[in-house]
């Protein structure tokens, strides 16, 4: 799954002063949860790309920059330590830091890679401050506030739940087909790539790249034909005709 979010919100007084674009890849949805809520925190105005595999940070790290990157070491299809061979590939100068759960050795590889700093996270997110607060020192933003008691949700106004599930509906076919057309071009293109590699002798670091776009595309493809499911169902279950 892949999360893009926006923290547009300062402090008190104002608008955020600060802007860091920051590339999160992490399996883990609890630890990327308290490290998002930590890093909203420590950095105002953050702008966060978040995955979970090393194929689709690739994919990321390959077409947009980023002020910093932060990895686990383990990542579902690979180790997340072959992004610092990547960043240097790709003549990057952002930082990379590094999410293990074990001490010593794995830290130390780490290290021993290239990681600007390795963070120790337990299950239940302790460590998350010490690793915000390192972070938004490297890049030279004001530290970790405490973190303010959660705003009192504001009250919603009542509206007729159909017409919501309808608009819902409405608004899922609007946006995959959106998406589908220059989702068909990429992955046209892609595949025309990889014959090419194919053909040719190209370096390994831009073959893997290309591969990656074309894995990106079918799971993008497969979440695009589950959001048509979920269409089709909401309409099914109003009893109106699936169109956008």
């Amino acid at each position: 799954m892949l999360d893009r979010y926006v923290n547009g919100q300062g402090t008190a007084g104002g608008t955020a002063s600060v802007s860091v674009t920051l590339l999160l890849v992490e399996p883990d949805a609890r630890l990327a949860e308290a490290m998002e809520r930590r890093l909203a925190h420590a950095l105002p105005g953050l702008i966060a790309t978040r995955c979970e595999t090393l194929a689709s940070a690739r994919a990321y790290l390959a077409g947009t920059a980023f002020d910093a990157v932060c990895t686990a070491d383990e990542l579902p299809d690979g180790s997340g330590l072959a992004l610092l061979d990547l960043r240097d590939g790709l003549k990057l100068d952002a930082p990379i830091f590094v999410r293990t759960s074990r001490n010593g050795a794995a830290t130390a590889e780490a290290e021993r890679a290239g990681a600007t700093a390795c963070f120790v996270l337990k299950e239940d997110g302790e460590g998350a401050d010490e690793f915000a607060t390192e972070i938004s020192r490297c890049l030279g933003v004001a530290g970790v506030e405490e973190l303010a008691e959660e705003p009192e949700p504001a009250a919603v106004e009542m509206l007729d739940p159909r017409a919501l599930v309808e608009a819902l509906r409405s608004e899922t076919g609007v946006v995959a087909h959106a998406i589908n057309n220059p989702l068909t071009v990429i992955a046209g293109n892609a595949q025309f790539l990889l014959e090419m590699t194919r053909m040719m002798e190209v370096d390994p670091l831009l073959a893997r790249a290309i591969e990656d776009i074309e894995s990106a595309t079918h799971q993008l493809s497969e979440a695009l034909d589950r959001l048509a499911g979920l269409r089709q169902r909401i309409a099914a279950a109003l009893g109106t005709a699936d169109r956008l």
